[in-house]
């Protein structure tokens, strides 16, 4: 299994990089997990084909984890791709995803793709056949349910904690994983700010790596300000030694 970011910012973009949106791909098996940015040219740049794509997973309904939603199945679209999607999230992600591409009259086009839409909460899918993905709850908002996702192979596990507040329990699931990718929207010096907004710290998430075992931690979904990556990176390396910050376009191997 491998991963990359196409973007690791958190709702406001900054110079160098778009909003969170990651790229997992195992055995020819590729899915898209949150659209924001350019997700097409964004897979092109990774060396895939958007007629391709086998699946996208949406976190959560937020504006900027789904605004590229309607953009990609243009690109599908107009390029005649005939090949069934699947599009997993949780009943808000999924509804907000058909409302985007209702607004444009997608879901009207008689040459739309076939489109399955799967609920994924707190339960495992089978994605291909070496591959399934766990959802599990988080809290962000109180009106704005969040998914995170455990994605394992017979071999790799990669888990994925987007925007959320991290609290124990941990899902023991992501115990051992081999990454542990967690937001981080600030230093601890900010914590009561940064978890009033729904988010963790960087050791916040340095600890849930270090309890769950993970062989690396990456911290993403960072302030559009960054002179405070370092910092946040310092506090998370304090509990785990083996964290880092994301690189963008930039391929992962499990």
């Amino acid at each position: 299994m491998k991963f990359l970011f196409n973007g690791f910012s958190n709702s406001r973009q900054s110079a160098a990089t778009g909003n969170l949106s990651l790229l997992v791909e195992h055995n020819g098996y590729t899915i898209l997990v949150d659209t924001s940015g350019s997700p097409a040219q964004a897979l092109r740049i990774a060396g895939l084909d958007p007629l391709q794509l086998d699946a996208i997973m949406i976190t959560h309904a937020h504006c900027d984890h789904t605004y590229a939603f309607p953009s990609i199945i243009q690109d599908m679209l107009i390029g005649g791709r005939t090949k069934a999607l699947r599009v997993l999230g949780n009943q808000k992600a999924l509804d907000v995803c058909k409302k985007l591409i209702g607004i444009y009259n997608f879901d009207k086009k008689t040459t739309l793709m076939p489109i399955s839409w799967e609920i994924t909460e707190d339960n495992t899918v089978t994605l291909s056949p070496d591959m399934k993905v766990t959802s599990f709850a988080l809290f962000h908002r109180p009106l704005m349910p969040v998914q995170g996702f455990i994605f394992a192979t017979s071999t790799s596990k990669l888990s994925f904690f987007p925007d959320s507040v991290a609290t124990e329990p941990y899902p023991q699931a992501a115990s051992g994983s081999d990454v542990v990718i967690h937001e981080a929207g600030g230093v601890d010096a900010d914590r009561l700010h940064v978890n009033q907004n729904g988010h963790s710290t960087g050791t916040q998430a340095g600890i849930l790596a270090k309890k769950l075992n993970a062989g690396k931690l990456i911290v993403c979904h960072l302030p559009s300000d960054e002179t405070s990556h370092q910092l946040i990176l310092e506090d998370a390396q304090r509990h785990c030694i083996e964290a880092e910050l994301p690189k963008v376009h930039h391929w992962y191997d499990l």
